[in-house]
């Protein structure tokens, strides 16, 4: 956690968003291929074409999926941090791996990796609010790939009612090999975290929440409330993660 801190004061600046990156840029692109889904679910009918190759499926061990992530740079994958260790005992998973563009049992060109290291808040077990990490990856997808732009937003205004996607890998939807996304808009705002009407389920914990407009992530998906399905809980993209991503993607 002091290293945490470390970075975070030196690299500490006024901007709010950190850039996308997309190496193929194209007019495809810009028409989502989606398919209906279940009844509340769609399927990504293409996971080459951005944003989709850049969202991933995590999974350790004997392809035992755990969640969802993210590209947000060269190198680095962002997600929940119990995607990533054990919640009871806060031990890193040793080895897990992310796959871009995953699609039944295909990732996008065949690219996967593993992690060097991770950065997360130490109350990440205690307080849902708190639930993200920050991975460097072992190799270097995002350059190849694209990554998301990832937006702070100042006020809290800012972030309520605007439409929003999530994308993940649902583990009802073909044991999470099959990559799904929801539509619905933020609510209940608040400095860490706000609320969304996209419906969520187990497996896609991890991944993007998006703003619909430009495809910029405004939250991570952290899960549904108990006693209410469907609303999802997201992690708030704050400065302090986009301060943390700045300063290791230099």
């Amino acid at each position: 956690m002091q290293e945490l801190r470390q970075l975070l004061a030196m690299s500490r600046t006024d901007t709010s968003r950190t850039e996308a990156y997309n190496p193929y840029p194209s007019t495809a692109d810009l028409q989502l291929p989606l398919m209906p889904y279940a009844d509340i679910y769609n399927r990504v009918s293409d996971t080459s074409i951005y944003p989709f190759r850049v969202t991933c499926r995590v999974a350790y061990g004997n392809d035992n999926s755990k969640g969802s992530g993210f590209l947000v740079g060269p190198n680095l994958l962002l997600t929940c941090a119990h995607c990533v260790m054990d919640e009871d005992t806060g031990v890193q998973f040793t080895n897990w791996t992310c796959y871009p563009g995953y699609n039944n049992g295909q990732t996008y060109k065949g690219y996967s990796s593993g992690w060097s290291n991770i950065y997360y808040p130490n109350s990440w077990q205690n307080n849902d609010q708190y639930d993200w990490c920050l991975c460097v990856l072992n190799n270097s997808l995002g350059s190849n790939l694209g990554y998301f732009g990832c937006q702070s937003c100042g006020t809290n205004s800012e972030l309520t009612n605007v439409p929003m996607r999530l994308i993940g890998y649902p583990l009802a939807a073909n044991n999470a090999r099959t990559q799904c996304y929801t539509d619905g808009v933020t609510s209940n705002v608040h400095a860490n975290y706000f609320d969304s009407s996209a419906r969520a389920m187990k497996g896609m914990c991890g991944g993007p929440a998006l703003r619909t407009s430009d495809n910029y992530a405004i939250g991570i998906e952290k899960g549904v409330y108990t006693n209410e399905p469907t609303r999802t809980f997201c992690v708030r993209i704050t400065q302090d993660i986009i301060d943390l991503i700045n300063s290791l993607r230099s």
